[in-house]
């Protein structure tokens, strides 16, 4: 009995001396995996959140280009606040004329700000600009090369983080999970091997 139990404890002992270093290494070379990847696919995620938002710019700036021309103000709020409905992302849509008056709006409370017309007026292409919640998209409208006015897309981030922070916690679960996986699965196979050179009485 005291021959099988040392036997015993010898194989486990020469068991542990091989999985717990194997884990630690694992442990690190996961981490720095996880972090990259999470890294990556956040990069990843922003990039596409961002081309989607300029393509919205893009297709509302073709949209209210005719009816900006022709001065048909109730057809633009009907238009963007469609447009809005059938959007997650966007908090708010304000179209203003050449000036930076505002002409028709989502947000009755930047609809009745006066916008300061440098704001806007010194704009000759669209850009992206963060605020504490997202970002706004302003698109400058052009007739012929003629600037007409600009259309302000107000962009929640909400949603975006709420997918990255989804994807990070799916990752993070997948790396403890293999290495669980990984770690099991070394220690039956180094143990079957000690077990062959330490065979049990």
């Amino acid at each position: 009995m005291g021959t099988s139990a040392d036997s015993n404890s010898s194989v486990n002992q020469h068991v542990n001396s091989f999985v717990i270093p194997f884990v630690l290494i694992s442990i690190i070379m996961l981490t720095s995996q996880i972090l990259s990847l999470i890294l990556t696919m956040n990069s990843a995620l922003t990039n596409i959140h961002t081309q989607k938002v300029q393509m919205q710019t893009l297709n509302l700036k073709s949209s209210l280009r005719e009816p900006m021309v022709d001065k048909q103000t109730s057809n633009i709020q009907q238009l963007i606040t469609k447009v809005q409905s059938a959007s997650d992302d966007i908090a708010y849509i304000v179209v203003e004329d050449a000036t930076g008056t505002v002409i028709a709006g989502t947000d009755s409370k930047l609809t009745k700000e006066s916008q300061p017309p440098d704001a806007l007026v010194k704009l000759t292409e669209d850009s992206l600009i963060k605020t504490a919640n997202g970002m706004e998209s302003v698109g400058v409208v052009q007739q012929k090369n003629d600037i007409i006015g600009f259309v302000r897309l107000g962009i929640s981030n909400e949603q975006l983080l709420d997918t990255i922070h989804q994807t990070e916690l799916y990752t993070i679960m997948g790396g403890i999970g293999t290495l669980l996986i990984g770690a099991l699965t070394y220690r039956l196979f180094v143990e079957r091997i000690l077990s062959s050179i330490w065979p049990r009485p």
